[in-house]
């Protein structure tokens, strides 16, 4: 073959290189390093209420994509997640009021509340009340929690302040609410959040608040990207969820565990038994809670062999059980997926809805297949759809 006319083309371009650069056009601008990004908190604290130098405390933490932790909504499981360049900062500093004030550069549900949360925490035995700005440079299409990086980066701030062991002051924002309806899930960001060498993933165990950095050379990681559809997803509410658990988990001790004490401890061996205990609306759910919190161990051993073919395909796997065990019905996510998984042969591994709250899918590949693979998405969406997705690469 003429090498020649591989690299110019009839038209003098390579057919490849369209799709190439029009993925590397929609990157990222330049991520902010984490000390640009407290140095942006600080500067937040100052025009809010004032500016006094030298006095802020400040800290940042990594966001993380739940690649497998919406099941750790429901029950203390283990999670696989993967840390973020961007993240959350915090400035901290003492105040003369008789509260807390709080102040963010994102409208991100929940990120002051889940801060205050942290600061009740933090200095619970203290009467000292503080001001605090938060800066958060998570691109919304990532469709990552804010409160867990967010919470972890008050506890560091906190910390400084009040000159005591880092440690202490993050094992208090972990705990969060005992009796919180998302403490196992805010467990698992917290555990990822506090991962500060930005291996590739993560592996938290929900119940002892462990976590393992997964770490994998840049050169042999696949390639990653997000794409996301215009339009929101459907308000999901986990609460009913939450309440069909408790009636699950009574008929399973009613039935074959009696001494069960989460769903946590029913083994995939044990799948048939524990779904035939449950009626009948129950079972797809419950399906879905016991092999997720499985598929986790298996994408872990996936990733250290480096067999990226099979973490696409747990990734497909995952996002099927996820759509019917929690009766999600998203056509777009579900073409996404589904066009994902026909380019098998062009290179790419797989795909998945990254979690019930948002429309937002991860798909991962060979590094230099991602791009026309997003070319080739852009097409057949807006043919089916007429509207637009919005890209980025990781």
């Amino acid at each position: 073959m003429d090498s020649r006319r591989l690299r110019a083309g009839r038209g003098g371009t390579p057919q490849f290189v369209k799709p190439l650069l029009n993925s590397l056009s929609e990157m990222r601008a330049e991520r902010l390093r984490p000390d640009q990004m407290t140095r942006k908190a600080e500067e937040l604290l100052w025009a809010t209420w004032g500016a006094k130098p030298g006095a802020a405390e400040s800290a940042f933490s990594h966001g993380s994509l739940d690649l497998m932790a919406e099941h750790t909504h429901y029950f203390d499981g283990f999670g696989l997640l993967m840390p973020l360049p961007e993240g959350c900062a915090v400035a901290m500093r003492a105040n003369s009021e008789e509260h807390h004030r709080v102040t963010t550069n994102s409208e991100g549900a929940g990120l002051s509340e889940a801060v205050e949360t942290a600061l009740s925490l933090l200095f619970a035995e203290t009467d000292r009340c503080v001001d605090v700005a938060v800066v958060t440079n998570i691109p919304e299409i990532l469709a990552t929690d804010l409160r867990a990086p967010a919470m972890v980066a008050a506890a560091r701030s906190a910390s400084a302040l009040q000159a005591r062991s880092t440690t202490e002051a993050e094992d208090l924002a972990l705990l969060n609410d005992p009796k919180g309806p998302d403490r196992h899930y805010l467990a698992a960001g917290i555990m990822a959040a506090r991962s500060t060498d930005q291996s590739a993933f993560v592996l938290v165990d929900t119940r002892t608040h462990e976590f393992l950095a997964l770490d994998v050379p840049t050169k042999e990681r696949p390639g990653i990207a997000v794409v996301a559809p215009p339009s929101q997803a459907p308000v999901f509410v986990r609460g009913e969820n939450r309440k069909a658990l408790r009636s699950i988990t009574a008929a399973l001790r009613a039935g074959p565990f009696p001494h069960l004490e989460t769903v946590r401890e029913i083994e995939h061996r044990h799948l048939e038994l524990a779904v035939a205990a449950v009626d009948k609306h129950d079972r797809a759910f419950l399906t879905y809670l016991i092999t997720e919190n499985g598929r986790v161990q298996r994408m872990v051993g996936a990733i250290q062999r480096r067999d990226w073919q099979m973490l696409g395909a747990l990734l497909l796997i995952s996002h099927g059980s996820r759509m019917t065990g929690l009766a999600l019905d998203d056509p777009a996510a579900d073409l996404i997926v589904r066009e994902v998984e026909n380019m098998s042969l062009e290179g790419m591994y797989g795909a998945t809805r990254l979690n019930a709250t948002s429309r937002s899918v991860l798909m991962a590949g060979q590094l230099f297949s991602i791009p026309p693979a997003l070319d080739s998405l852009r097409v057949s969406f807006e043919k089916r759809f007429e509207d637009p997705l919005t890209t980025l690469l990781l």
